[in-house]
């Protein structure tokens, strides 16, 4: 996203991947998701014995990835159901 810059949310259905044209705020969102997780990583030895705010720390590492990658999935489960629905058409058909 950053080598396309600004022209990836310029298209209509990819401006999907950017969350509606926003791609500094993915960037960002992920960048955050990673430093945290990073962070987390060396610290807790054990997820389970976590404390209480490096259990909220890993959920908002968690809610900053799925916001990131939300672009990424949409358009996957798009071609996916597209498939699907072409194959459909064609069997169909014969």
């Amino acid at each position: 996203m950053t080598a396309v810059g600004d022209r990836l949310g310029e298209h209509g259905l990819l401006a999907v991947f950017t969350l509606g044209g926003h791609p500094d705020l993915v960037t960002v969102l992920a960048t955050a998701s990673f430093v945290i997780l990073a962070a987390l990583a060396a610290t807790v030895e054990d997820i389970g014995r976590a404390s209480a705010p490096a259990r909220l720390l890993f959920a908002v590492a968690a809610v900053a990835t799925v916001i990131a990658t939300a672009g990424l999935a949409c358009v996957v489960l798009l071609v996916v159901l597209g498939g699907s629905f072409v194959g459909l058409l064609i069997k169909l058909s014969r």
